[in-house]
């Protein structure tokens, strides 16, 4: 019965989600950090992360901490959403390292 208090606070989680994904679409450079198409699944999984308050309401049934819909399918779209973000941001931070070798080359080579 602990962790209901534990896991019925998505909220945190959706708030989290929706501030990532509207911070990866405010980003206007010219090559952006991450895709866009990154931000959009990342507000897919904090909509299919509301059903996840709900399991403080029922103890049966999909809606039940152990239930289809407020388990199983957030916790689905919570991998799918960690291992593509984790992907993408590692990605990026290879990215930026290549970048800031490349610039310190050259700054040697012009000194």
């Amino acid at each position: 019965m602990a962790w209901l208090i534990f896991l019925g606070l998505v909220s945190t989680v959706i708030l989290q989600e929706v501030v990532i994904g509207i911070a990866i679409l405010q980003d206007s450079r010219e090559n952006p950090i991450f895709p866009r198409w990154i931000a959009y699944l990342t507000f897919l999984t904090a909509s299919l992360t509301i059903p996840g308050g709900l399991i403080v309401f029922f103890k049966t049934g999909p809606f039940a901490w152990n239930g289809l819909i407020s388990w199983w399918i957030l916790l689905a779209a919570f991998c799918v959403w960690m291992v593509t973000f984790t992907t993408a941001l590692i990605r990026a931070i290879k990215r930026q390292s290549a970048a800031s070798a490349t610039a310190l080359a050259r700054e040697v080579a012009t000194t």
